[in-house]
């Protein structure tokens, strides 16, 4: 995924991915900058700091989840911080100037990590790793709790607005050989609904100062559309029904629908003035993790038209 750059610490934000083979029994220790985000000076390419989200990761919860600029008052302290709805479940705030964790929330039901350390890093639920001929069930699954999904901020309300996929997963260790070109896994794996949640999908806005939900619009189906928070307090997401929706940001509320657009909405939508007048934009289109991955739970959704539209919308008045 894109990283971000920072022009008030002249830092590059860039996320990197899980380590290989998946089977993390076969690669003791943390795994250094695997499932990290880094901060990059980019005069000179070295290395500012580093964070690690998931150590010696066993899940395929990699870091690469777009890092979002934002400004963080946490316990009546002001920060310039990086927040990111991880793969791993937790939502994260740390501090752009030195990359210690400000705070880190689970955000969906988590069974994987069972908590933060107090050296700030995530505590691994070794109970719950994989290994040869041990089958493991845990949550949320490989596609994590929030995948390459656009998140949005809105510094008006203070929140982050995440589009949040709610299932678990069974995996077991097996042996595995490198060859190139090839997946380099050592597990195989199955998602499975998530115990203790029905729906598969919702958007979550989640407080700024306390990595807490304050409201959240559940879907049956996966919601694996990018969020755009505008300035006028709306948010607009697409939905797996492929229709545009307007949120009202504070509250949550569906403030208005598009039809159906033809396909099911994975892009994020944009925003954007000429003349005076104000238009939204979204590609309808299907694809990317959930088709690809989800096996028995995407049943509903093999059929659905692949799409590819751009569709532009103005508002009136």
């Amino acid at each position: 995924m894109t990283g971000t750059y920072d022009p008030s610490t002249k830092t590059l934000f860039w996320g990197v991915g899980n380590p290989g083979p998946w089977l993390a029994s076969t690669r003791p220790g943390h795994n250094l900058y695997s499932d990290s985000l880094l901060a990059i000076d980019p005069s000179t390419g070295k290395i500012k700091w580093h964070y690690q989200y998931t150590r010696n990761d066993t899940w395929d919860y990699d870091g690469v989840n777009t890092p979002t600029l934002s400004n963080v008052t946490y316990k009546g302290k002001p920060y310039k911080a990086i927040v990111e709805a991880n793969r791993n479940g937790y939502f994260y705030a740390i501090n752009r100037e030195d990359g210690k964790l400000i705070y880190a929330k689970p955000f969906v039901h988590d069974t994987s990590i069972t908590g933060i350390s107090a050296g700030g890093h995530a505590i691994n639920n070794t109970a719950n790793q994989p290994g040869l001929d041990k089958q493991i069930t845990t949550c949320p699954s490989f596609l994590g709790g929030k995948n390459w999904w656009a998140a949005a901020v809105d510094p008006k309300t203070n929140m982050a607005y995440v589009p949040t996929l709610h299932a678990c997963m069974t995996m077991k260790g097996v042996p595995t050989s490198y060859a190139a070109g090839l997946p380099y896994l050592g597990e195989t794996f199955q998602m499975i609904p998530d115990p203790t949640s029905p729906d598969l999908g919702s958007v979550q806005a989640i407080d700024l100062s306390t990595g807490k939900q304050v409201w959240e619009y559940k879907t049956k189906a996966p919601w694996n559309g990018g969020m755009t928070a505008t300035g006028g307090g709306l948010v607009f997401s697409g939905g797996t029904d492929g229709k545009l929706y307007g949120f009202d940001a504070k509250t949550g509320k569906i403030l208005w629908t598009s039809a159906n657009l033809g396909s099911p909405i994975i892009a994020a939508p944009v925003s954007y003035e000429v003349d005076g007048k104000q238009y939204v934009a979204v590609w309808s289109g299907w694809g990317g993790v959930w088709p690809l991955w989800s096996g028995k739970l995407g049943a509903p959704l093999t059929k659905a038209p692949t799409g590819g539209q751009l569709h532009v919308f103005a508002l009136n008045g």
